[in-house]
């Protein structure tokens, strides 16, 4: 088990993730209207010689929550970038774009259409993740409200922790993350992120059952639960596009 420590800590801060909540009222196709939005942004970067973007690579993805969330539509748009540094050279050349605003505040006038939640996250997980060899994957994402403390120091190690156990009991085609906030990020500031990604909704089920039950995970759910403060939600949640 990975040790806890304050002693010289520092945030590993990898990969940001983006999320978005795009909502519908089932008179538009929502996956088709949102990868037009894809789709200039996905030009936009060509023609910045942003690359490393890789919006063409799964940089942007599009996720179904598998329970409904009401009477609506719902999809989150999910945006991949190497770090922050990336992630905010990315939305400034966005913002300042006439071709990318004109096509958001369009949007804004489509009554069938609208945003919910949005956040970025920042990866911070002991090690990085393993590869997946899915183009499709699904997601098992929990969030927590605990303190700033179990954010940053408690939560890595624990995650740590569930990744070799999901190794050691055979589950390779999974890949644990774990993602903490941003500094300003509002009445989100001490989230913490538990996403895991799988190969298929399938694996996700039996990783799912198993992490509920498992008699080996008995302690490691008896600490998180110590430190996870209040569980905000838990989505699962399958690739669409």
């Amino acid at each position: 088990m990975t040790k806890t420590s304050q002693e010289g800590f520092r945030r590993r801060f990898g990969e940001v993730y983006q999320y978005q909540w795009l909502y519908g009222d089932g008179s538009v196709d929502l996956v088709e209207h949102t990868s037009k939005f894809t789709e200039v942004g996905a030009a936009l970067a060509v023609e910045l010689g942003m690359e490393d973007l890789k919006i063409d690579e799964g940089g942007f993805r599009l996720f179904r929550p598998l329970i409904s969330q009401g009477n609506d539509d719902s999809l989150v748009l999910l945006e991949r970038y190497d770090d922050i540094r990336v992630w905010a050279a990315g939305e400034y050349e966005a913002q300042t774009s006439h071709s990318w605003m004109s096509a958001i505040l369009a949007d804004q006038d489509n009554p069938s259409t609208w945003l919910g939640e949005g956040c970025i996250l920042a990866d911070d997980a002991l090690t990085p993740p393993k590869k997946l060899n899915s183009s499709r994957i699904a997601i098992d994402w929990t969030t927590f409200d605990p303190t700033k403390k179990a954010a940053l120091v408690e939560f890595p190690s624990l995650i740590q922790e569930l990744t070799e156990l999901l190794d050691a009991a055979g589950f390779s085609d999974t890949a644990v993350r774990y993602f903490g906030m941003t500094t300003t990020a509002g009445a989100f500031l001490n989230h913490a992120h538990l996403w895991l990604e799988h190969e298929s909704p399938s694996v996700m089920g039996e990783v799912l059952a198993w992490r509920q039950s498992a008699a080996e995970l008995h302690d490691w759910r008896n600490r998180l639960t110590k430190v996870s403060g209040t569980v905000r939600s838990h989505q699962l949640l399958v690739q669409v596009a």
